[in-house]
């Protein structure tokens, strides 16, 4: 609801981090408490992509546990994947109610899950594509309403998508894990998949990964990107064919777990964007992890909070990047664009 300030960092300079292994039981641990704000650069490229001694600007928001960011005319949209509001803040910190339920349906308290809208991309004429994990769906939403696209794939409900990208030629790519399904919820997918919709028809790509979640394209189109977090938090790479077709499956990076002291990293894998570089913006240990397209860690982004869930670009040269953390919307400006979205306003 207000802009908070600038926080001053620390930036540091290390060579190359332990690869991650996850702590006994799987998984990366909870969100923790406060942490110092820093830029860390593993790699010297790293000051190309940002400045590393710039503070950090903090919007405070009402969401519960911002998600889906993305930028739409001049402000920033986000969804709270707790509560069920879609909200806009500006560079001002004034934040908007666009939505007061996208989530579909009533948010079950009980299940100890999110449920509420997820991942937003623009669509056409000036639409928004949007993932609602509790109708389990995926919704054109325009001028109020919501008209369903994507519900089921054959036969059975999604799990509850969770994130999507398009190409250039208008094929969208679907991350379907089963977050908001847990014991107890009418789970009706016996399996969670990476799916492509295209020409109408939905197709599972993907059928290997244990909980996909961020997925992104690089510049050219001819890579798609995919993190999961199990059973250990690493990027998947697969080359994509002039008709759409995967193949060469590989991992690109399994994430660090320790810092430069040596101290474990918390966090989890989330959402990803990629520059106009073809540099990769990844939600994983530690924060943010900048990974080159070739698979080099470049450099980490640490947040005063733990549970960063999402990035975005924005502004009017694509320099600004945003970060959804619980109710707050970090800020950084970048010195290399983000990719523009297939059917992004100005």
């Amino acid at each position: 609801m207000n802009r908070i300030g600038l926080i001053a960092l620390s930036s540091v300079v290390l060579p190359a981090l332990l690869l991650a292994q996850p702590p006994a039981g799987g998984g990366f641990g909870g969100r923790g408490g406060p942490t110092p704000f820093k830029i860390v650069a593993i790699d010297p490229s790293l000051n190309s992509l940002l400045d590393v001694t710039q503070k950090l600007d903090t919007l405070e928001t009402p969401a519960q546990n911002g998600e889906g960011p993305m930028w739409r005319e001049g402000k920033l949209w986000f969804s709270d994947q707790k509560a069920g509001p879609i909200y806009t803040v500006d560079l001002d910190g004034k934040t908007a109610v666009i939505v007061e339920n996208g989530a579909g349906g009533t948010i079950n308290p009980n299940w100890g899950a999110n449920q509420g809208p997820n991942a937003m991309v623009p669509y056409k004429d000036g639409a928004v594509l949007l993932c609602r994990q509790v109708s389990r769906d995926i919704v054109i939403f325009k001028d109020g309403a919501f008209t369903p696209l994507i519900t089921s794939f054959e036969g059975h409900q999604l799990n509850s998508p969770n994130d999507m990208i398009f190409s250039a030629n208008g094929t969208l790519w679907i991350t379907d894990p089963p977050y908001a399904t847990p014991t107890g919820a009418d789970s009706q997918m016996p399996h969670q998949s990476v799916y492509r919709y295209k020409d109408g028809k939905l197709a599972r790509v993907i059928d290997d990964l244990d909980h996909p979640n961020g997925i992104g394209l690089s510049p050219d189109g001819k890579t798609l990107y995919v993190d999961t977090g199990r059973p250990q938090a690493r990027l998947r790479a697969y080359d994509v064919s002039k008709d759409d077709e995967l193949s060469g499956a590989r991992d690109l990076l399994v994430f660090p777990s320790t810092d430069e002291t040596g101290a474990p990293i918390r966090g989890n894998v989330d959402g990803l964007k990629v520059d106009t570089g073809g540099n990769l913006w990844v939600v994983s240990p530690g924060g943010i992890n900048i990974v080159s397209a070739q698979g080099k860690l470049l450099g980490r982004i640490q947040f005063p909070l733990n549970g960063a869930t999402n990035v975005a670009f924005g502004g009017s040269d694509m320099k600004d990047a945003f970060f959804t953390v619980r109710n707050m919307v970090y800020h950084l400006k970048t010195k290399v664009a983000g990719e523009k979205p297939l059917y992004q306003k100005p």
